[in-house]
């Protein structure tokens, strides 16, 4: 019988995913969906290792007060009100940012994401089926797609100064799915299907000039996941949000395992995994098989604590939920 061959997951230890984030000072960085969430704390992180920072958000309270709250610390920054679904207002703010700073973006992050109440999976109660609302997907896939096609575009039209890298936030819902909810799910899918493409494209030629990259976080253990979400996942390691965010950090800093179109994995809370993009295809048993292996390696880790972490998770959960009362 053949061995199957195997698909490389290259782990990176959590405490050195800032090793090399000096890299990233003198880089100009656009980041969409920056005034919230992970792109806040990237934002945030980059201005702190040197890098100029140029926010866009729809949220223009938020953005101010960032971007006050970067050059108060002595960094670099600008933003510009877009909603990402358009690529007139998009295209607004790339021409913002290239009057501001004299030049196009080095990085570009296309993060902005929302998790909305669009699924088409949802009981309708035995009523006429309910139109779908498809927020969820314009943002998360066609604004996606939008910052993606500005960036080459921009990339196309100057020199380049700097390492150029387009990065996309996606899921480990985009690998699997989850259950109630498919719009998100789908939507991740998407992401990786664009990164996959333009990692192909990039590597036989077809385009020039740029890396391309993804993160694909696991549910991250914020404060914002709701109380019936956080008793779902009682017991399960959930994501560590700066290990998300330095993983974004990782990614604008650059490396060898990295390569021109590595994505980063965070499936559990264990180490990231880098995923090279001619790896990925799920489709194909060697590469179940090795995300499987991997995610059972942590799975094995917390299963002696698994009881304890469960109580110690729902115990949280009524402590939270009669503070807010």
């Amino acid at each position: 019988m053949t061995q199957r061959a195997t698909i490389p997951l290259v782990d990176i230890p959590i405490d050195s995913l800032l090793n090399n984030e000096a890299a990233v000072k003198g880089s100009l960085v656009l980041v969409t969906g920056g005034a919230s969430g992970f792109g806040r704390l990237l934002a945030v992180q980059l201005a702190k290792a040197g890098a100029s920072l140029f926010l866009v958000d729809l949220n223009e309270v938020a953005l101010a007060a960032l971007v006050a709250e970067i050059k108060g610390n002595g960094g670099s920054a600008a933003s510009a009100s877009a909603d990402v679904t358009s690529t007139d207002a998009q295209r607004s703010a790339f021409e913002a940012c290239v009057k501001v700073f004299g030049r196009a973006p080095d990085i570009v992050y296309a993060n902005a994401g929302v998790n909305g109440n669009d699924n088409f999976e949802e009981d309708d109660g035995g009523d006429a089926p309910k139109p779908w609302r498809d927020l969820t997907f314009k943002i998360n896939f066609r604004g996606m797609v939008i910052t993606s096609a500005l960036a080459q575009e921009y990339w196309a039209k100057s020199p380049a100064k700097a390492p150029r890298r387009l990065v996309f936030t996606a899921s480990m819902g985009g690998i699997n799915g989850i259950p109630a909810g498919s719009c998100y799910a789908a939507s991740k899918h998407a992401t990786l299907g664009i990164w996959k493409g333009l990692a192909d494209d990039l590597a036989a030629g077809k385009l020039s000039g740029f890396t391309v990259h993804a993160v694909c976080p696991f549910f991250a253990a914020t404060g914002i996941l709701p109380a019936a979400v956080r008793f779902f996942l009682a017991g399960v390691p959930l994501v560590a949000v700066p290990t998300v965010s330095n993983a974004l950090v990782y990614i604008a800093a650059g490396s060898k395992e990295l390569g021109n179109d590595g994505a980063i994995l965070l499936p559990d809370a264990g180490k990231p995994t880098i995923l090279r993009a001619k790896d990925y295809d799920p489709l194909v048993q060697e590469f179940t098989d090795a995300l499987d292996s991997r995610i059972a390696r942590e799975s094995s880790n917390v299963a002696a604590g698994s009881w304890g972490q469960w109580f110690s998770d729902v115990t949280n959960i009524f402590n939270r939920t009669a503070a807010a009362a």
